[in-house]
């Protein structure tokens, strides 16, 4: 799919983006007053409840089936508004394509390889759930308004996970207060992975900040930002090291892709956005310092058996011996244990893709992410309106920060991400349509709009 013509080669769209860098986009949203969310509608609002219970009981053993009902719940809406209410069609985005491509080669190298039939089928059918997840939300998520229900859902659920285990959460405080030298019991442990429930987290951080930015009201700015240190409480307790470091990348991410971007041309602002992102960091680093888990970046009172360095490397090792075909979806569990680690999996996505279907699934898989996060960086480049212009930036912080996360995390079935992705291929791919709708004919008309934009 080429992006040329939208973005390259349009004269109208060039002549916006020209004006936008000459003016700076608007940094408040009182500044554009025609410029409005318009309805939400159904379908999102049942999307954002369906990720609500994603984000709650994705990761509760026993559970899978609520984010599956959850799901079912917000498509019945979306077939009977949209789809037969003739609304929109169905679309399927290139990225999706891929990420279909990528699950049939999974399941061809696992047949290949010999596995168990019934476990290539079942890890091709958990594939099959989350994308078809992803296609609900590019389906349902096509305007900036539309995001709202899910920044609202990623907001609420880590205080709401806080307010359901608080029993637990107080138990901890108890072994807290004896000391923190020893291995504790983490929350994480009991009802999912540590590092997907910090992704999780970080994204519930990412629904506050852009509800607070799209939602006109100080007193309902203010009241979006109070889930945050419920939040951050919520992190601690996880005790995830790459939660809590990343929690300072995606500071950063923000100032890089959000502020430094509406502060383009505007010095003060400028200035003001250092100051933000120096203050955040500071502050950040400070709370890790003084969190029960700071122990674990030096593994002090840690118990394991392999690093997970050696267990990367040892994944490496694999998937040289089988470049091209890998060894399966559960390919790294009987090799690792050959070589004497008993691991499900590395803990770090590009190595298992390695593994699981060697070089061509490692292509698929980030070919296929690639494409919506190239699709967001160059329409940051154009003149969006303030809505837009948010929920681009916070897309690629998203996108950017699950990959990072990705590095340690045990498998690429995190349900909340296949959503959130899900919604920035729609919302990208339908906001980069109506720009191109809007492209001149000619290179003449193209002029002559560039010379009225500019005034």
């Amino acid at each position: 799919m080429s992006y040329g013509h939208t973005f390259g080669n349009n004269p109208y769209t060039q002549a916006l983006a020209a004006r936008s860098y000459e003016a700076g986009p608007l940094l408040d949203l009182e500044q554009d007053p025609q410029e409005k969310l318009g309805p939400i509608g159904l379908s999102a609002w049942s999307l954002g409840v369906a990720s609500l219970f994603m984000h709650v009981y994705s990761g509760q053993l026993g559970l899978t089936w609520v984010p599956q009902a959850a799901t079912v719940g917000a498509a019945v809406p979306w077939l009977i508004v949209d789809v037969l209410g003739k609304r929109s069609g169905i679309r399927i985005h290139t990225p999706i394509v891929i990420f279909l491509v990528f699950m049939i080669w999974l399941a061809a190298t696992s047949t290949v390889m010999a596995a168990p039939l019934k476990l290539t089928s079942e890890a091709s059918l958990s594939l099959l759930k989350m994308i078809a997840s992803a296609v609900l939300a590019a389906n349902v998520v096509r305007r900036a308004g539309q995001f709202i229900p899910l920044f609202l859902a990623a907001a609420v659920s880590p205080p709401l996970l806080t307010l359901l285990f608080r029993d637990k959460l107080s138990d901890m405080s108890l072994v807290i207060e004896l000391g923190i030298e020893g291995d504790m019991v983490r929350l994480g442990e009991g009802f999912g992975d540590a590092n997907n429930l910090s992704f999780q987290a970080c994204l519930g951080l990412i629904g506050c900040v852009g509800l607070c930015l799209m939602l006109r009201g100080r007193l309902l700015r203010v009241a979006c930002l109070l889930p945050i240190p419920a939040t951050l409480f919520y992190m601690t307790r996880l005790g995830s090291r790459t939660g809590m470091t990343l929690v300072v990348v995606g500071v950063v991410l923000f100032w890089f892709f959000y502020i430094r971007d509406v502060a383009r041309h505007r010095a003060n602002v400028k200035v003001l956005g250092l100051v933000f992102l120096v203050v955040m960091v500071a502050a950040t680093l400070a709370w890790i310092v003084t969190s029960p888990f700071a122990y674990r970046f030096t593994d002090a009172g840690a118990d394991y058996k392999e690093g997970r360095m050696a267990i990367a490397l040892a994944g490496l090792s694999m998937a040289a011996r089988s470049p091209v075909l890998g060894y399966g979806y559960y390919g790294y569990a009987t090799e690792a244990a050959k070589m004497g680690f008993v691991m499900l999996t590395s803990h770090n996505v590009p190595v298992d893709m390695l593994v699981a279907g060697g070089i061509p699934a490692f292509l698929l898989w980030y070919g296929a992410s690639y494409l919506p996060f190239v699709c967001h960086w160059r329409l940051r480049k154009l003149p969006l309106s303030p809505q837009d212009r948010i929920c681009v930036n916070l897309a690629l912080v998203g996108m950017v920060l699950y990959h990072l996360f990705s590095l340690t995390q045990p498998s690429t079935t995190t349900r909340t991400y296949w959503v959130f992705l899900g919604a920035c291929i729609g919302y990208g791919y339908a906001l980069r349509d109506r720009f191109a709708s809007r492209a001149p004919d000619s290179v003449d008309e193209g002029e002559r709009l560039q010379t009225a934009w500019l005034g």
